[in-house]
């Protein structure tokens, strides 16, 4: 015989799960649970008469306390004449059957109300049911701005203008980034037709692919230089370090011998002047900017990163840009030396490398991950080497570059 309890909690799993589907297919003919009624044995039992009565009264009271439940009952015949006995509690829609949880007739109202408004101008529904869990848990505020922000991209599809320059009150660009999917969603456009909505941080940076179908494009990406070499700095005024768009960048007129690409500026600071060189540092994971740059064509091309799954994944795209990208100070002996200063990642999830990785280079993977996929795994930053363990490393590799160079 089920409690109030039992059925509580049913109540509550069969929402959590459901609720979606119930907004867009509300279910005909009520939502019903089976209470498990006393067996015939049980009724017979004459132990159990005062316990069966207190179950039945007890379902009773409960039930006339509660808008849209009933009780479907059953005459069953015993020893001591015909009883009524409850078999079912029948909920006459999902309204009646949240109301059993404060939190659940809350949540339920609002996602009526939001499917309601989100549904009411979109081209397609099944974009926004896909994100419907998330657009009911967004604030007051965020929901708002989502309807404003869907408005004007709807009435301005190819409008051209910068993410920073769209004329949506309190809309930025932080903003966009975390809820691009769900503005796509409410345009009728499906950005992860493959598979659920899983959260915000599932959207991707706001580069130009993901901004085309807002119409929207992406500012020019910085690139920051160390113009390591004397004779490199008298096309700039003498200027060491450059920021500049690539555009501007590329039509430089300088000609490096080598160009080390770090991927962390701190890291990237410590590497003094030598014949030749230039630094390029803090790409991130804008790393196609290289193919854009003439002067790299005749270069050595070097790579630094961090000793962690996504720095071996940035050096493997490094590598798919420019074949002949040789790495530096990430070798199965660095990390074996320097191991003792990794810590765990708090990556949650890191895209796999492409298939570019030598094979030392797959073996320092190996060491970093092997044996501690439930503890996570382990991270060597590159700040984390000595400097002058980095710079030892550093000045032969720089003048076999140079050597070969010349």
């Amino acid at each position: 015989m089920r409690s109030q309890s039992d059925i509580h909690s049913q109540v509550s799993t069969r929402y959590r799960n459901k609720w979606r589907s119930w907004l867009s297919e509300p279910p005909t003919g009520g939502i019903s649970f089976p209470l498990e009624k006393p067996t015939a044995d049980e009724l017979a039992d004459p132990d159990k008469p005062a316990e069966i009565e207190r179950w039945k009264l007890g379902w009773t009271t409960w039930a006339r306390q509660r808008k849209g439940i009933s009780l479907r009952t059953v005459s069953v015949r015993t020893a001591y004449g015909r009883q009524d006995v409850p078999t079912h509690v029948d909920f006459d829609d999902v309204t009646a059957l949240a109301s059993l949880d404060e939190k659940a007739a809350r949540h339920w109202a609002l996602a009526q109300q939001r499917s309601r408004q989100v549904l009411a101008d979109s081209g397609s529904p099944k974009a926004v049911r896909r994100h419907l869990a998330r657009i009911v848990d967004l604030d007051d505020a965020d929901f708002n701005l989502l309807l404003a922000a869907a408005a004007w991209f709807r009435l301005n599809p190819r409008s051209g203008l910068l993410p920073r320059q769209v004329p949506v009150e309190s809309m930025h660009t932080k903003w966009l980034a975390r809820h691009r999917s769900l503005v796509l969603g409410l345009l009728g456009i499906d950005s992860n037709p493959s598979g659920d909505d899983s959260g915000e941080n599932s959207d991707p940076d706001l580069d130009q692919e993901a901004l085309d179908p807002l119409g929207l494009v992406a500012p020019p990406p910085l690139i920051d230089l160390i113009l390591a070499d004397a004779n490199l700095r008298t096309t700039v005024g003498g200027i060491r370090h450059l920021r500049a768009p690539v555009q501007e960048i590329a039509r430089l007129q300088i000609t490096p011998r080598i160009v080390l690409i770090v991927e962390n500026k701190e890291s990237a600071l410590i590497v003094p002047d030598f014949p030749g060189l230039l630094i390029i540092h803090s790409l991130g994971n804008h790393l196609n900017a290289i193919t854009e740059l003439p002067w790299l064509r005749e270069a050595q091309i070097l790579y630094w990163g961090d000793l962690d799954r996504w720095g071996m994944t940035l050096l493997s795209r490094a590598r798919s840009f420019i074949s002949r990208t040789r790495s530096v100070l990430m070798g199965p002996d660095v990390v074996a030396a320097y191991k003792h200063l990794a810590v765990r990642e708090n990556l949650t999830r890191v895209d796999p490398p492409q298939p570019t990785l030598t094979p030392p280079e797959v073996e320092s993977l190996r060491l970093l991950t092997d044996g501690h996929p439930d503890d996570g795994h382990l991270q060597l930053e590159q700040e984390r080497l000595p400097e002058s363990f980095v710079l030892e490393a550093l000045r032969p590799v720089l003048t076999a570059g140079f050597t070969n160079a010349t």
